[in-house]
């Protein structure tokens, strides 16, 4: 019996999808309760580094760092009601963006530290509604998409990108139930290569791989003390 030619499909408006290696790079998010190691994470990656400064926790973490390059793009959070209303939200949006897509294509990057993007959220909530709460999720879907193009641009670079997130107390019924989940956009969870924790645990901070999607053999996985780095995260998961 003669063996059958492959066949090449070809349909109008479809392209040919290409088998092709992995890219050495890795997008991902931590989430982590307050003190719980989240900015020494981020800058503990290879430099140099870009960092969006939201949460300004950096100073002390920054000399144990003193070697790596970093270059900083700070925004400035309204403490009042007040303040928040002067801010001009659309235009720190329209900077965040700029910003980020030149730290992508930057030649002499190497990381990308967003911290946090929770506050990135918030901040293009501002934006659209110029309120954080009392707004029906019919009038999400902008906002929504807007977050998701945000985070697919970063996917064509080379750029390793860390975006960090505050957790938050889980309420059901209105009663707290002794759990954490992440603060801030609500599909995150679906968009990076890769979603951990960070925690501190008998002493050690560590970091759990909670989902990748290089291999799901590592969901789970705990690493602690020396090892609890973005490096050794991403050694594993890109084996």
């Amino acid at each position: 019996m003669k063996a059958r030619a492959a066949r090449i499909v070809s349909i109008p408006g479809f392209e040919t999808l290409e088998s092709t290696e992995n890219k050495d790079r890795l997008i991902m998010e931590a989430t982590a309760r307050e003190k719980r190691g989240k900015t020494h994470f981020g800058l503990g990656a290879p430099g140099p580094i870009a960092l969006f400064n939201f949460d300004h926790s950096e100073e002390e973490v920054r000399k144990k760092f003193p070697d790596t390059q970093i270059v900083v793009s700070n925004f400035e959070k309204p403490f009042t009601k007040a303040e928040a209303d002067a801010m001009d939200w659309d235009k720190e949006v329209s900077e965040f963006e700029q910003n980020l897509a030149d730290a992508l294509r930057s030649k002499s990057i190497n990381t990308i530290v967003i911290d946090t993007f929770t506050d990135v959220w918030a901040m293009l909530r501002m934006s659209y509604f110029g309120k954080l709460a009392q707004v029906m999720p019919v009038h999400y879907a902008k906002p929504n998409a807007h977050m998701e193009g945000i985070v697919r641009s970063m996917f064509p670079h080379d750029k390793d990108v860390i975006m960090l997130h505050k957790a938050t107390a889980e309420y059901k019924n209105d009663k707290p139930t002794g759990k954490y989940v992440r603060s801030g956009f609500t599909h995150m969870g679906y968009l990076p290569q890769l979603n951990a924790r960070l925690l501190h645990l008998d002493g050690k901070f560590v970091v759990r791989i909670v989902e990748s999607r290089h291999d799901p053999v590592y969901n789970g996985m705990e690493l602690s003390g020396k090892q609890c780095t973005f490096e050794m995260v991403k050694s594993i998961v890109l084996a």
